[in-house]
């Protein structure tokens, strides 16, 4: 018993080393292309330039910000959209629809049946639905814009909000609500007033892990963001994320160029963003799981 105590904490151990240690070299592996960069362009032109024009006819530009700009503007977009409709059916799931088991057991298994559906398909959606509705309401000449790349985020994002919300939300104990109820406060504000702020940190996480879904998706932004490497400037224009230029991109570019080494660049951002957010993410979800215990 006590060896295999010993081989399963070994186990453990090393997997977690194996996955540390991959991390470490997707980094160095981007970094060490990336840097070249620098080379050809200096950072200021790279990080502060607002043109990304890698095949210019007279000069090319390589400028971070258009494609950052689309990242962060259609993710904080979704999460606009996300974190209140995620919050409040967490709030639902756990404290109304909990009491019909069967219901519930139903609705979570769709949510979470949701979350593993490909993003290819949620893009298609976007494609030939949202984007015709979207062009005859605003009266566009298209609907493959920030604002419908906006909506697919957040339907991408919301399984994961309201799955880790609604742990949170259910983990608070019933002693806390009871005497909330004693003293008279009616069930709206001891939600208000005593489970949210007590769930606070499990809602944070699940907030920044649904962030970090968002700003990493590639298939379905393809598909519905118009792909205009420019620097939105309305919920209404095309523009680029920095995983549709990648993708876009990497396929048609020559090696050792400073094309090629502007997108391992545009990598390294994305890498940094997501392993911050995932990182206060997964610090608020321990929170959580303290609060717990």
């Amino acid at each position: 018993m006590k060896e295999t105590h010993k081989f399963i904490n070994f186990l453990l151990f090393f997997s977690s080393l194996l996955t540390s240690l991959l991390i470490i070299f997707i980094l160095f592996f981007l970094l060490s292309a990336g840097l070249k960069l620098f080379k050809s362009i200096s950072p200021k032109e790279f990080f502060f330039h607002p043109v990304w024009n890698p095949t210019g006819y007279f000069k090319n530009e390589y400028g971070l910000l258009p494609n950052l700009w689309g990242s962060i503007l259609v993710t904080f977009l979704a999460l606009i959209i996300a974190i209140p409709v995620g919050i409040f059916s967490a709030i639902f799931l756990s404290e109304e629809l909990k009491k019909i088991s069967w219901l519930y057991n139903l609705v979570k298994g769709i949510i979470e049946l949701f979350a593993a559906f490909p993003s290819v398909i949620i893009g298609f959606f976007g494609l030939v639905y949202l984007a015709p509705l979207i062009q005859n309401l605003f009266s566009l000449s298209s609907g493959l814009c920030v604002l419908n790349g906006g909506i697919i985020l957040a339907l991408m994002c919301l399984p994961t909000i309201i799955s880790i919300c609604e742990a949170s939300i259910s983990q608070v104990p019933l002693i806390y609500k009871e005497a909330g109820y004693a003293l008279g406060v009616s069930r709206f504000q001891t939600t208000l007033k005593i489970v949210l702020p007590t769930a606070k940190s499990g809602i944070i996480a699940g907030i920044l892990l649904g962030f970090g879904r968002a700003i990493g998706e590639t298939m379905a932004m393809l598909m519905v963001l118009g792909n205009s490497p420019i620097t939105a400037k309305s919920l209404f224009s095309p523009t680029r994320t920095l995983t549709t230029t990648i993708a876009i991109e990497m396929g048609e570019t020559a090696k050792n160029t400073p094309h090629f080494f502007a997108l391992f660049m545009l990598g390294v951002i994305l890498f940094i963003i997501s392993f911050i957010v995932n990182l206060i993410g997964n610090y608020f979800a321990q929170k959580r799981i303290k609060l717990i215990i």
